[in-house]
């Protein structure tokens, strides 16, 4: 069992926060970390979208990235 989501990169990243929502859009996690260790956060089944946003430290505007996450 994977429990652990995790945003990797080859450059200096200088913000990145990642979010987790349900399929109504309703906000299940917030954290402003690459990684959710949390076990807690991917326990229960369902259907997810995970929000990243990043920063690079030569960048002005951050990036967004949105990924669907299936638990089971």
């Amino acid at each position: 069992m994977n429990r652990v989501f995790q945003v990797f990169s080859d450059c200096d990243l200088e913000r990145v926060q990642i979010s987790i929502y349900d399929r109504w859009g309703n906000l299940h996690y917030q954290v402003s970390d690459s990684v959710i260790r949390d076990q807690e956060v991917l326990r229960q089944p369902g259907v997810y979208m995970a929000k990243v946003e990043y920063r690079f430290i030569d960048m002005e505007e951050p990036v967004e990235i949105l990924q669907s996450l299936t638990v089971l």
